[in-house]
């Protein structure tokens, strides 16, 4: 029989580069599921030959479908705006002939409006501790009141009102998706619908 050697390289924080190599000899049959080969955001490269789109990440818990708009959490100061439309997003995927990997948002919020907005105003909520405009200084698009959502002493703004930067929807929302994903595309290929995206992490990513 012959072996299979996997090498998996992990680059920590601190640049320092671990290798591990394992030796996978005790596998009875060597094919591997083809969605495997699968990829984040499918940019339409024509020569790539991926074989599952995913549509996910952060942005996607509070993705509103019915207007192609996100808000991106802690990750970029719980700014919502818009972006790509799932079909813009779908499209270049299905017409590959890629298998989809979508998310159903199930925190109850979603991102109300394409324009630019975000969830911690400083100048409704007060002073935080960083801004859109402490990562880029002299950048001129930069919103400075647009808050990190931390106090100057380190600790969480709570308290404000989760309707500045978003909309609730229902379970039903999720439902009219899922439906609409399958009435453009139909159903003669793989279609996966993941319940949001790491739920577990809510507390210290959506906390607006």
């Amino acid at each position: 029989m012959s072996l299979l050697f996997l090498t998996i390289s992990y680059v920590a924080l601190n640049s320092a580069q671990y290798t591990i190599t394992g030796k996978l000899d005790n596998i009875t049959n060597p094919e591997v599921n083809k969605h495997v080969f699968g990829v984040n955001f499918f940019n339409g490269d024509p020569s790539a030959n991926y074989t599952l789109c995913r549509d996910g990440g952060e942005g996607t818990t509070r993705f509103n479908w019915e207007i192609g708009a996100y808000n991106s959490a802690r990750d970029w100061y719980f700014i919502g705006q818009g972006g790509s439309t799932w079909q813009e997003t779908l499209d270049p995927c299905i017409a590959a002939g890629q298998d989809v990997l979508t998310q159903i948002p199930a925190m109850g919020w979603v991102a109300k409006s394409r324009n630019k907005i975000w969830s911690f105003s400083q100048a409704k909520y007060g002073a935080q501790k960083a801004d859109e405009c402490t990562s880029f200084p002299d950048a001129t698009w930069c919103a400075k009141d647009a808050g990190n959502g931390i106090w100057m002493n380190g600790s969480k703004v709570t308290g404000n009102d989760m309707n500045d930067a978003n909309v609730q929807i229902s379970a039903e929302n999720g439902t009219a998706w899922l439906q609409a994903v399958i009435a453009r595309y139909g159903i003669d290929r793989a279609m996966y619908f993941g319940i949001d995206n790491e739920p577990t992490l809510w507390s210290d990513l959506h906390w607006d």
